[in-house]
């Protein structure tokens, strides 16, 4: 934990004040921080497993989202530990939808269930697991939505009333969302060098353009 501390230092303010305390162990960041790291975890779970439409209404919310952090972050609203935290999750969620699109199109990653049932078996029905990918993909959205409300009322719950455990199982996820940032980041990094001109690509060889 004493290594989360350090490491965190430089990331966040880590208020005391603004820091939950399950069984009386601070977290490594605040409220808010703890609900964006939370929120990037289960968004790229909720997001691997239900893989939703990135469209429409969908991109929409996400963006409600991340505009919603401007008035919770400069305090022109009330803020207590369950809004810190609440923000800071659907704020994290949104971070990690935005930086999927960039790398998803470049790479040509789809998205949702777009895969056509297997032919039918000798008694006329097709591949259930596919039947259930095609379900899965069009309720998606809805299931994940779901999944993230049930986070904003279960996570200050758990900061303000749960024990030792619980303050290692929210570490761990801290680490494991900024760990999860980091490699989007990087991710998108990578997406742009790939998506570069070849005009302006330099092979080792001195020469222009791709191998």
């Amino acid at each position: 934990m004493d290594t989360l501390f350090h490491v965190f230092s430089h990331l966040c303010g880590q208020q005391i004040d603004h820091t939950w305390l399950p069984g009386g162990l601070p977290l490594p960041v605040c409220q808010r921080c703890t609900g964006l790291y939370i929120g990037a975890v289960l968004a790229a779970a909720l997001l691997v497993w239900f893989r939703p439409r990135l469209e429409g209404w969908f991109l929409w919310l996400h963006g409600v989202f991340l505009v919603a952090m401007a008035p919770c972050g400069l305090h022109w609203i009330g803020n207590g530990p369950e809004a810190r935290t609440i923000s800071g999750l659907v704020f994290g969620a949104a971070v990690v939808l935005f930086l999927t699109l960039w790398p998803m199109t470049v790479f040509g990653i789809g998205t949702g269930s777009e895969r056509v049932e297997s032919p039918p078996r000798s008694g006329g029905a097709g591949a259930p697991g596919l039947s259930r990918l095609r379900i899965r993909g069009r309720a998606g959205a809805g299931c994940y939505v779901i999944g993230l409300g049930a986070a904003a009322v279960v996570l200050p719950v758990v900061g303000d009333s749960g024990g030792a455990i619980a303050a290692g199982v929210l570490a761990a996820g801290i680490a494991a969302g900024a760990l999860i940032l980091t490699l989007l980041v990087v991710w998108n990094v990578v997406a742009t060098v790939w998506r570069a001109p070849d005009s302006n690509l330099i092979r080792l060889d001195g020469r222009h353009g791709r191998p």
